[in-house]
């Protein structure tokens, strides 16, 4: 039976440059003395929160696990965001875009991380872009140019299928169905710093694709929808 108990929650303000950065941490401990520590930096402050929802600190490094818990307290809907998270040792950018139905306000994502036997974890947001076009973050490692590109793309894969699907009856049901949805969307791990060119360059394509994989996942006119994104898959940017 796993047993870790929460042992302190540490709250920290402080002033870098202009910016009032948000510092605040908990440390879990599992019953063999070994400990944990997490962090939560954001400079400058956005409205989205990072909590721990579980910790799991087995012995095994393959199966310790942190599931972060991420809520838009904002009033905006988020269309993307990068978020960086690790250790001394293993950092990771989370780069993650909602092509279809937006991260909504007030409401939560759950997300897991994997620790590797670190003892010290810090989570921060680099990027956020919502849904008004209005974004947070220092952007230092500019994921916001391979965010721009996949929506860009998205978008002219709608605007496509709107021209492909236009013989049809009721055309717009299907793009409905795409908007709505939660599929989708995008997401990647990778090493924080400046983006590799070879994943901007796929962006179009992935964006393409993304759409094609939802379009066959409709239910609803299902024989229309797979003629749909058989058009639109040769015409994928490569």
């Amino acid at each position: 039976m796993r047993s870790i108990l929460f042992r302190r929650f540490v709250v920290v303000v402080f002033t870098a440059a202009c910016f009032k950065a948000a510092v605040h941490g908990q440390t879990f401990e599992y019953k063999d003395g070994r400990k944990l520590q997490i962090e939560f930096v954001q400079e400058p402050p956005c409205q989205v929160k990072i909590s721990v929802k579980s910790v799991d600190l087995k012995p095994d490094p393959d199966e310790q696990l942190i599931m972060l818990q991420i809520e838009n307290v904002s009033s905006t809907p988020i269309r993307a965001y990068a978020m960086i998270s690790g250790g001394n040792l293993h950092p990771n950018l989370h780069t993650a875009i909602f092509g279809g139905t937006p991260f909504a306000a007030g409401k939560t994502l759950l997300r897991r991380v994997w620790p590797n036997s670190q003892e010290h974890y810090y989570f921060f947001f680099d990027y956020i872009l919502f849904a008004d076009g209005s974004v947070c973050g220092l952007d230092n490692s500019h994921r916001s140019i391979q965010i721009k590109s996949y929506l860009e793309s998205r978008a002219a894969a709608i605007v496509r299928l709107r021209e492909l699907a236009s013989i049809y009856v009721l055309p717009d049901e299907f793009i409905t169905a795409l908007e709505t949805g939660g599929a989708g969307g995008y997401l990647s791990f990778d090493n924080p710093g400046p983006p590799n060119p070879d994943t901007i360059k796929s962006m179009p394509r992935r964006a393409y694709e993304h759409v094609i994989a939802h379009l066959r996942q409709i239910e609803k006119r299902q024989k229309e929808a797979f003629e749909l994104a058989d058009k639109l898959e040769k015409e994928i940017p490569r």
